[in-house]
């Protein structure tokens, strides 16, 4: 990388790719992300922003086709299916709030959507301008990896690092949820490496470049 600029762009490109493979799933998008180029792109984007290599070829293959992706994730993630499913909502995994003074049954238990982190980020996007189709909800995990993006070319590294500490501490659960779902349903352990991934490239954002 030649320059701080060149180093955070490169930076951001990584988690706008990772939000784009989190989305729901839409045929032309996936097909352009999962498109040799684009994942050899990706690979290498990753190994000479974060020092670590990917196995190309296991990456490369691992991919499921954009019907098997569609089905799979609607099946693996979908609110609809309860606990058999493991949502990428924050809400689900944390307290439905910290706030003492509400009482409501499901305030301070887990399992709701719409809570404390949804406040916050449905604030934030109102601070950036963003405006979320009616599908989604503004702490699903592909809105915070795109808006953790944009914070990476233009926030201060407080803000960054704010959101990553406090919206993106979540994926142990959803690892964990999501690892009892695979086993039940007999598939989906791709999306298991790809949320290690996830995972993997947070945790190397505090180590090398969050103080």
């Amino acid at each position: 990388m030649n320059n701080a600029n060149d180093l955070n762009l490169s930076r951001s490109e990584v988690f706008h790719t990772l939000a784009a493979f989190w989305l729901k799933p839409e045929q032309e998008s996936y097909i352009e992300i999962t498109s040799l180029e684009s994942l050899y792109h990706f690979i290498n984007l990753i190994s000479e922003t974060y020092h670590i290599s990917v196995d190309s070829l296991d990456f490369l293959k691992s991919f499921p086709t954009f019907e098997e992706h569609a089905k799979n994730y609607e099946q693996l993630f979908s609110l609809s299916f309860g606990k058999l499913a493991a949502p990428l909502v924050e809400s689900v995994y944390k307290k439905w709030t910290e706030n003492p003074e509400i009482n409501t049954p499901q305030a301070h238990q887990t399992g709701y959507v719409k809570g404390d982190s949804y406040s916050y980020m449905k604030a934030l996007l109102h601070q950036l301008e963003i405006e979320l189709p009616d599908e989604y909800q503004a702490d699903e995990l592909p809105i915070i990896l795109d808006v953790y993006a944009l914070l990476i070319e233009y926030a201060p590294v407080s803000s960054i690092k704010n959101l990553s500490e406090n919206h993106l501490d979540w994926l142990d659960e959803l690892s964990s949820r999501l690892a009892r779902v695979v086993t039940k349903r007999g598939f989906g352990e791709f999306y298991l490496d790809f949320l290690a991934l996830t995972q993997s490239l947070v945790e190397l954002e505090h180590r090398l470049y969050l103080p």
